[in-house]
């Protein structure tokens, strides 16, 4: 089973990735989006053997939070 979703993502405060549905709020992006874990929890859900979840949304890649909570390093 393969499973492609497609269109725009945000991530909120904490780095988590939402899914950006039609009634989507910028401010709450938990009480409309759908999140990665409640896609992931979908498949999970579903009983074929193997399975493949594509995303093509805004930040869908793994998020290197040190990388952002870190301040670049001063110039000189």
């Amino acid at each position: 089973m393969v499973v492609f979703v497609a269109g725009h993502g945000m991530l909120d405060t904490n780095l988590d990735d939402y899914f950006v549905t039609h009634d989507f709020e910028r401010e709450r992006p938990n009480v409309r989006g759908l999140s990665y874990e409640q896609l992931e929890s979908l498949l999970d859900g579903i009983p074929a053997r193997r399975k493949l979840m594509m995303m093509d949304t805004c930040h869908s890649g793994e998020v290197d939070e040190d990388a952002i909570r870190t301040p670049p390093p001063l110039r000189r």
